[in-house]
């Protein structure tokens, strides 16, 4: 482990709008709507279409971004109001329908009636987006019932039911 005990400016000639930190690597989101993120990504979570880490702000191949949320080694954002998440899927958490990690930000799948966002959460392995009605959709790990649809785990969104 390598410490920098001050703050340090990130070497970035973007002007950034929002900022968020996962288990081992950060985003922002830039004035432009645009997504730069940096540290690790051996899983892909920079969502670049690379698997290596970088100390440098590296831009993600996706644009009008509006939310952005990272968990423990994958990344989520809305971007002209559609839900997409990429890095680490091993249990679903990226909502694509299959285990497969993704390197480049990939749109979680609609074919659960979660079809638009306003914003998304990210957690440990699970994953939750907010649709324009205020329904509540998640997908990945619920071992401990994180997900509110029951235990086990889900590769695709599921409503969360409130009583």
């Amino acid at each position: 482990m390598q410490a920098i005990e001050t703050p340090q400016d990130v070497m970035t000639s973007a002007v950034l709008t929002a900022i968020r930190a996962g288990e081992e690597h950060t985003c922002a989101i830039t004035s432009t709507a645009e997504v730069a993120c940096w540290g690790h990504n051996g899983l892909g979570e920079l969502g670049d279409g690379t698997f290596g880490d970088s100390a440098n702000p590296v831009r993600a191949t996706i644009a009008s971004v509006s939310a952005l949320e990272l968990g423990t080694y994958q990344t989520c954002a809305v971007a002209g109001g559609l839900p997409y998440c990429w890095g680490l899927n091993d249990a679903g958490q990226l909502g694509i329908g299959t285990l497969d990690n993704a390197g480049v930000p990939t749109r979680v799948a609609a074919s659960t009636g979660f079809a638009a966002a306003t914003t998304v959460a990210a957690g440990d392995r699970f994953s939750c987006g907010l649709d324009p009605t205020g329904a509540v959709w998640c997908w990945g790990d619920t071992l401990f019932g994180q997900l509110g649809v029951g235990l086990g785990w889900t590769a695709t969104s599921r409503e969360v039911a409130f009583p």
